[in-house]
């Protein structure tokens, strides 16, 4: 990973003052408000002086149940070319929720919500990045967000989830230590806990940024000075790693530069700290330079093992399937071993899920290549058979799992189950196949005809891939597919060498309902759903959460929302005055965001005109001519004779 080094938010609040700061490396802007025919001069002035600039995106919704949105990652992607990135950023987080998935209209939070830590939603997320990493044009990284509420039911820490997600996907991590310290506060997360669990070889940067604290709630504000805590957590991390780089972060209630300097300079000596704790630390075990490994492996193993579920019924549900798993080994004797692309080769169950081998900047994600699983890419060649022995399974790997071979690595084990890139993978068959059930998304039953070693089977990138028949071929029964018998013809085994190539544009997109993760999405998108409901359109909390907390987020996004239209329509709080931030409050307890920012000013001037207010008649005149001036598809004209036409025709109308 490019060494980036120490960088702070762009904003054009205090863009003069970030150009004047002495030793920026580099600087982070929001991608949503940059357009890219037309960059800021203050921008392009940093990257001729060669600073590098970072687009971060905050609308994709990569969490959400629904696919990301073909005109988002296009906009993203016009972005990262026009800013010449060597990166992009996104967030773990959705956005919005509802749609065609639920049958309910689309609501926009206007603000990042938390994912449940599921296997549903992670299934969904992982998806979601490789659609992304296929369509950017560099790498992408994804941050960890803050979260003033907890999901019921959720079956990893923030830890687990993240190494998954990146072991998965080869995705890079941005790690915000704030959100650390914030999830600490409000969830009661242990921070050095995440940092033990983390691929810490994934990261691509680290944000830090301040909050406040009220009534035993962190709100993650980035608009107050870097706290002690925060600070502590980045030293903590740097005794383990050294990030690439490291970014302050301020969005709102800007200080003097002379301050964010001061603060810069806290963010140096935080990682300086932390570096020589590590080497001491280092020193004191022996001079190894990996001693995060195994209190990674022990935090991750301890955190499995407590997440174990205690009831009689689950264990013995635990215990018929080691049953079951030892006796189909055995059955089906010598054949290749099995695993998955994002599965583990290890059998130490205390350990939980470990990569084979650590991620590495010679696997940038983005580069299907350098994934197991990247889409288009469906050749499995089998190693040589051998005897497996069953592995039984645990909470994290619920799925008994084979041994590795000696020799055997992650490109040349078969996969045995579909992955979003490689929705058709197959296992080699036993020498004796069993006829194939119809089920409802396969109605045709076939009898499969055995493999021979070094042939291949049909994949989305080799349709025509085959396999050697059998000598005496056996006559296919009728099916309800195939009402005709027939008798295969034996043929001379061929084996068709595949070639990967990048799916057609013709081929069109798989939905929801057809992906490997649709139901997993049809599950998270009502959840999410009815969760966003609760908290934009009063309607009641879902089962399982702190009615609250979800009250205490419910106004803050409340808030949000008034304080984000004021910046994009400065005019009405100018024409309402004072009364502005109460009569929004009482819109937006009932009126969800359905679209951006700036429809939501209209939608609410809308609203106020529709009720006969506000109740001073210039003041109502000055918003219905605001209002005028935008709904509409183009600016009204100021010329003398329609704006005469237009007064006439006010007259008349009154008459």
């Amino acid at each position: 990973m490019e060494r980036l080094g120490t960088g702070i938010g762009w904003r054009p609040e205090i863009a003069d003052a970030v150009e004047r700061m002495p030793g920026i490396d580099w600087v982070e802007t929001v991608a949503e408000n940059v357009c890219p025919g037309h960059l800021p001069e203050s921008l392009v002035r940093l990257r001729e002086r060669g600073v590098t600039v970072i687009p971060h995106g905050v609308s994709l919704g990569l969490g959400g149940a629904e696919r990301p949105d073909a005109g988002r990652l296009a906009a993203l992607a016009e972005r990262v070319t026009a800013l010449g990135a060597p990166l992009v950023t996104e967030h773990i987080a959705f956005v919005r929720a509802g749609g065609p998935l639920t049958a309910s209209p689309l609501l926009e939070a206007g603000h990042l919500l938390p994912v449940p830590r599921t296997r549903d939603a992670l299934d969904v997320l992982c998806e979601n990045v490789r659609i992304a990493q296929d369509t950017l044009p560099v790498p992408l990284a994804v941050e960890n967000i803050a979260a003033l509420i907890s999901w019921p039911g959720e079956e990893m820490t923030e830890g687990q989830f993240l190494y998954e997600l990146a072991d998965r996907t080869g995705v890079r991590l941005l790690i915000d230590v704030a959100n650390l310290h914030t999830n600490h506060v409000n969830r009661a997360e242990d921070p050095a806990k995440a940092l033990a669990e983390l691929p810490l070889e994934a990261i691509a940067y680290v944000h830090v940024a301040g909050g406040f604290e009220r009534a035993g709630v962190w709100h993650d504000s980035h608009a107050h000075p870097v706290p002690e805590p925060v600070l502590t957590i980045l030293a903590d991390l740097a005794s383990r790693v050294s990030p690439p780089g490291v970014l302050l972060e301020r969005d709102e209630n800007f200080p003097e530069q002379g301050e964010l300097v001061r603060e810069l300079g806290a963010i140096r000596e935080a990682l300086e700290k932390g570096a020589a704790q590590g080497v001491a630390g280092r020193s004191a075990a022996g001079g190894s330079s990996m001693q995060d490994v195994p209190e990674r492996d022990a935090a991750r193993g301890s955190t499995e093992t407590d997440a174990a579920p205690d009831s009689a019924e689950r264990d013995a549900a635990q215990g018929e399937v080691e049953q079951d798993a030892m006796r189909d080994a055995t059955e089906m004797g010598p054949q290749a071993p099995t695993r998955a692309a994002w599965q583990t080769t290890t059998t130490d169950e205390s350990q939980g899920p470990r990569p084979s081998a650590p991620l590495s900047p010679d696997h940038a994600p983005g580069d299907p290549t350098s994934r197991d699983d990247a889409p288009g890419d469906s050749t499995h060649t089998a190693p040589a058979p051998v005897t497996p022995t069953a592995t039984a399974p645990t909470p994290s790997n619920p799925k008994p799992v084979t041994p590795t071979p000696a020799g055997a690595t992650r490109s040349n084990l078969p996969s045995t189950e579909p992955t979003p890139g490689n929705a058709t993978a197959t296992a080699p068959a036993p020498s004796d196949p069993e006829p194939v059930a119809p089920t409802p998304g396969n109605p045709t039953a076939t009898a499969p005809a055995p493999v021979a070693p070094g042939a291949t089977t049909p994949t989305p990138s080799n349709a025509t891939a085959t396999a050697p028949a059998p000598s005496d071929p056996e006559p296919v029964a009728p099916t309800p597919g195939n009402p005709t018998p027939s008798t295969p013809t034996a043929t001379t085994p061929t084996t068709t060498t595949p070639t990967s190539a990048a799916p057609s544009r013709s081929t069109p997109e798989p939905t929801a309902s057809t992906s490997s993760t649709g139901p997993a999405r049809q599950r998270l998108a009502l959840s999410q759903a009815a969760l966003l409901s609760a908290l934009v359109a009063g309607t009641p909390v879902p089962e399982g959460f702190d009615r609250v907390r979800l009250g205490v987020q419910a106004r803050a996004l409340a808030g949000k929302r008034a304080d984000v239209v004021a910046k994009v329509a400065p005019e009405l709080p100018g024409i309402l005055g004072q009364g502005y931030r109460a009569a929004f409050l009482a819109y937006a307890q009932r009126n969800p965001m359905t679209g951006g920012y700036r429809r939501d000013a209209l939608d609410f001037a809308e609203y106020l005109l529709a009720g006969g207010r506000p109740e001073d008649a210039d003041a109502r005149r000055e918003l219905r001519e605001w209002w005028l001036e935008r709904s509409g598809p183009a600016p009204r004209s100021q010329r003398a004779g329609v704006r005469l036409a237009r007064a006439t025709r006010r007259v008349l109308l009154r008459r």
